[in-house]
């Protein structure tokens, strides 16, 4: 596991989900779901549906973050 992942596993969040009807269940952080997606994006950014996102964040109302995003 690299250091990241390591990282990661100490600082993941212990939760109840109430709708699955379990005990406490391990999560990451939102701080690690953002680099883990900034991972993937890096990893695969000329495969992303672009009209999917863009029609995302125009329904979640940041079409501007999105696009300063796209841009740098």
């Amino acid at each position: 596991m690299d250091p990241h992942g390591r990282a990661e596993l100490a600082r993941r969040l212990v939760v109840a989900l109430p709708a699955l009807d379990t005990e406490l269940v391990p999560v990451i952080s939102a701080q690690d779901t953002l680099l883990a997606k900034l991972r993937c994006y890096r990893a695969s950014r000329p495969h992303l549906d672009q009209d999917y996102l863009h029609q995302g964040a125009r329904t979640l109302g940041f079409t501007e973050l999105y696009e300063r995003a796209s841009r740098e």
